[in-house]
């Protein structure tokens, strides 16, 4: 016999309220079994023909790798440990067939999962290797896991375990609980594949690898809710909490809403039917029960529709919870903001130069705006729609039957994979439609623009063919567009009116037939899911806005991550003696010789000029100095450590520019502000004098109605070009570096005596470096480096290099 009493597999499928264990333990495995059968058998057998060993230096034989085949194996071996149980201890010697189906196909299912799982960590396949196992054993576990949750659903069944009144029961609850833990366990590490070389044999696979989607999600929802727990307030942190209790107390409410209209439904029947028996019984117009109007009912209804607000726009919960998650956004907004412009701050000076300050204002607005409506969507969106839905199953499952749960999982299961899939497709098709929209904005635009070359050629005609033209692709793009969003909205109505429809039919059916059901129990179907539908209405709409969170969030973090990754392995920079060496350095002949690029050194305390250079050279000298811009071959070496080496903030600490040619002011700040901008909060106010006496701004200080506090914006400018270049020698004063670099090309410089005195000053036990050609300056040198077109050509003394015999 197949089955026990001599019955068929699919005659009692579904006995006593649970799944039969004949027809169980034959077809679900069966399932999973001929799954791994057909596709783990293709797979094997391509790694067979295909793949090439991995060396073992690749390998990854880790704790969690062994216990992975561990699993496997007790698995396989809990196949033929049931086999023997129930053929001895408890059918004693009956060996039905269906225990011998199930023993074969679990124990091929897990032997063929173990090949699968060696192959893909001992074999690699001419292409990019994956960073996890294939998709045939992630199906395969999680139909594993499935199978083994699945007896749940028959926890009322006779002849399942659940009771524990047998010691048969005692064993098949056993071995039940290691099959449910070890499947969980398999299905967990599966995911995070220990045995997988995370560099496979043959390819170098670097930390740069592009990463999926998923590991993109991961990353960014981890990003979102650490800003949560980074917050030093304690009151932003308990109203996130308030927040959450808030939503899972809505979801509670809504079930609470269905369950009281049913009770209500119920006791106003019966209250009418009691009435009208006494109406016909008494010849007294007075009724033999006593009136019972359900005040109370009524009352706590209306106070659960008050909480709940799915009658109107919010209700109570609802709008508690955004207010109390203004404060939140805030606290996340305000630190995503801080670190997007701290790492756009640290963002190499090229990008700057290339990208318009606006965007980047831009960018941090948006990205941190991004980031609080990712985590409000994930939260107060998807995640109750989600929960809604697993509660659904859940209490039809337990308090109707299973098959209202399968009714529900089913509809929801289309419903959301229609409205997630025509969202994608629309999207794409509005970005189709934009597109036409600028192409047609700009051929227009461009039309008009050259109205004259129009007019002189007369084709006037054809340039509004050509308008017109454009205008159907649009409206076109236009209409397809439309047409998706009707056939969505066609789809999403047909679906939840068959849902209902068919739900219903068979709540009435039970109602009617089996006196299963009351007619309550109906109204709280037909209103649990109505209600529910109306949440996934909004589903399309919450999954463009997470999708556009995502994407603007994307482009933000990508900047942070550039600046991170570039950041990672940099050293910083320690000061020791103050020496400078250029060697082979060019900006153009990145292929060259040494002869054909700038070499020179500065020892300790020495002053050295470059004279010879073009503006732009001396621009491209200062950036690459200041690490602004790395382009550039050959070596700087600052303290024998290579610039490119170096973190940034800490060279520039110790390395100051004072350019008399492009001198800031910081406007709308204050005088004291752009004095000691170069060691902002390490200056005292006591010290603000000597570096005014230094920079001989005292007087000018006096004169100021408010001193240093004096705001200096452009409409009250109050200095010269001379003032502005002792405001650069009070930062370099304060600042006090140990590299300097000074261009001194400015007339004013070479006009005023003491203006140069006070720069010669600022030389003293400083490793300087000088752009100059004044003859004055340049005999003041401890070397001078003459260049010629990008390259060192000569050195030495001014009375070596320029006197007249040279």
């Amino acid at each position: 016999m197949f089955c026990p009493s001599n019955t068929s597999v699919f005659n009692n499928t579904w006995t006593n309220e649970g799944f039969s264990l004949c027809f169980f333990d034959s077809i679900f495995y069966s399932i999973s079994f001929g799954f791994i059968l057909l596709f783990g058998g293709m797979q094997i057998l391509f790694y067979i023909k295909f793949s090439n060993n991995i060396d073992n230096e690749y390998l990854n034989k880790n704790f969690l790798f062994r216990l992975q085949y561990l699993l496997h194996f007790l698995l396989m071996l809990e196949a033929f440990v049931k086999f023997s149980i129930e053929t001895t201890i408890i059918e004693k010697n009956k060996f039905y067939g269906y225990l011998i189906l199930n023993c074969a196909a679990k124990s091929i299912s897990w032997i063929l999962a173990i090949v699968l799982v060696y192959v893909e960590s001992c074999k690699a396949l001419p292409s990019i290797p994956t960073r996890g196992h294939g998709l045939v054993l992630l199906i395969f576990w999680t139909l594993q896991l499935i199978i083994e949750n699945f007896a749940f659903i028959s926890y009322k069944g006779e002849e399942w375990f659940w009771n524990l009144d047998s010691q048969t029961d005692k064993i098949r609850f056993s071995l039940w609980c290691f099959r449910f833990g070890a499947t969980l366990l398999c299905f967990l590490i599966g995911f995070r594949a220990p045995g997988v070389p995370k560099r496979r044999y043959g390819l170098a696979i670097e930390s740069q690898e592009i990463e999926t989607f998923s590991q993109k999600l991961n990353k960014r929802i981890g990003l979102s809710f650490s800003y949560i727990w980074k917050t030093e307030s304690l009151i932003t942190k308990a109203y996130f909490f308030f927040c959450f209790l808030i939503m899972l107390s809505m979801r509670v409410t809504s079930v609470m809403v269905s369950i009281f209209s049913k009770i209500l439904f119920n006791q106003m029947i019966d209250i009418r039917n009691n009435n009208t028996v006494g109406f016909e019984t008494s010849n007294s117009p007075v009724f033999n029960e006593p009136f019972k109007f359900p005040l109370l009912l009524l009352v706590s209804l209306t106070l659960l529709l008050f909480l709940d607000g799915k009658l109107i726009q919010n209700g109570f919960l609802n709008n508690l919870r955004s207010f109390l998650w203004l404060r939140v956004k805030q606290n996340i907004k305000k630190l995503a903001s801080k670190n997007i412009y701290f790492n756009v701050q640290k963002l190499s000076y090229n990008l700057h130069s290339q990208n318009k300050p606006k965007e980047f204002y831009n960018l941090i607005n948006d990205g941190s705006e991004s980031i609080s409506n990712f985590l409000s969507s994930l939260l107060f969106d998807f995640m109750p729609i989600f929960l809604d839905i697993l509660i659904a199953i859940l209490y039809f499952m337990f308090l109707f039957n299973m098959w209202f749960s399968i009714l529900i999982f089913l509809s929801l299961s289309i419903y959301l994979t229609i409205t997630i899939y025509i969202s994608e497709r629309r999207a794409k098709l509005n970005t189709v439609l934009n597109e036409r929209k600028k192409n047609l904005e700009e051929k227009t635009v461009e039309a008009l623009d050259n109205v004259k070359f129009v007019k002189l050629n007369a084709t006037e005609h054809h340039e509004t063919e050509k308008y017109t033209k454009l205008v159907d692709r649009c409206q076109i793009a236009e209409t397809t567009t439309l047409k998706s969003l009707w056939f969505l909205n066609l789809l999403q109505n047909m679906v939840m009116n068959v849902s209902l429809l068919v739900g219903s039919a068979y709540c009435s059916w039970m109602i009617t037939t089996e006196e299963a059901l009351t007619i309550g129990d109906f109204v709280l179907f037909a209103s649990f899911l109505l209600r529910l539908y109306s949440e996934l209405s909004s589903l399309g709409s919450y999954y463009k806005s997470i999708k556009k969170s995502f994407y603007d969030m994307e482009i933000a973090l990508n900047y942070t991550d550039y600046y991170i990754s570039k950041s990672k392995n940099l050293k910083f920079f320690e000061y020791h003696n103050g020496t400078l060496r250029f060697e082979g350095v060019s900006f153009d002949n990145f292929s060259g010789g040494s002869d054909d690029s700038i070499n020179f050194s500065i020892e300790p305390g020495q002053k050295v000029c470059l004279t010879g250079c073009t503006s732009n050279e001396i621009k491209k000298i200062q950036e690459v100095m200041l690490k602004l811009n790395s382009y550039f071959s050959g070596m700087i070496k600052y303290d024998n450590q290579d610039i490119r080496n170096l973190e940034e903030e800490s060279l520039r600490r110790l390395v100051g520019l004072l350019d008399m040619n492009e001198i800031k002011l910081f406007y709308n700040e204050s005088l004291e502000f752009n004095l000691v901008y170069g060691k902002l909060g390490f200056v005292k106010y006591e010290d603000l004098d000597k570096i005014v006496d230094y920079a001989d701004l005292k007087q000018k200080v006096t004169n100021m109605e408010d001193g240093f506090g004096t705001i200096i914006s452009q409409q009250n400018n109050f200095f010269s070009q001379k003032d502005l270049i002792k405001i650069e020698i009070a930062r370099i004063y304060a600042k006090n570096p140990n590299y300097l670099i000074i261009n001194d090309t400015s007339l004013e410089t070479v006009k005023d005596e003491k203006l140069r005195k006070m720069i010669n000053q600022l030389c003293d036990n400083r490793t300087c470096l000088f752009f100059t050609n004044d003859k004055e300056t340049l005999k003041s040198m401890d070397k001078i480096v003459v260049l010629e077109k990008g390259r060192t050509v000569k050195f030495g003394q001014y009375d070596d290099l320029f006197s007249d015999q040279n």
